[in-house]
């Protein structure tokens, strides 16, 4: 059949309640000068690429039909201002939060070692079983 890793899952609801006050003061450090709020949502965050996706782009992407002008958009909304947070939180999960999250093993070797599938499809139908004449 093959083989198998654990592999952690993370609860994501609880990281982003945690990290939410940290990137609301972010934002609101980006926000203190609008005009650079604007730059970053045009280049970086409206399209919502990666850092990885900027690093291969030739130029800096912009953000097409999502572009906030400096002259119609300034001073901002507060419509924009909670796009923007709600835009950069995702930003930021995805940018920073995730190399940290994803394909991770456990640190405890009996649950980072590598298992045959067959064997433990086996081991949880018996468990099933057995509860199920309990």
């Amino acid at each position: 059949m093959g083989k198998g890793r654990n592999v952690l899952r993370f609860d994501l609801d609880k990281i982003e309640k945690k990290a939410t006050p940290f990137i609301n003061a972010e934002v609101a450090g980006l926000l203190s000068s609008e005009q650079e709020a604007v730059a970053a949502w045009n280049v970086y965050i409206a399209k919502g690429s990666s850092v990885e996706e900027d690093d291969q782009m030739a130029q800096d992407a912009n953000a097409g039909s999502l572009a906030w002008s400096y002259e119609e958009d300034l001073p901002l909304t507060q419509d924009n201002k909670e796009l923007f947070l709600e835009k950069y939180k995702k930003y930021f999960m995805n940018n920073y939060l995730k190399q940290f999250i994803t394909n991770k093993f456990p640190t405890v070797e009996a649950d980072a070692a590598v298992f045959d599938l067959a064997e433990a499809r086996k081991a949880k139908a018996e468990k099933l079983n057995q509860s199920l004449t309990s």
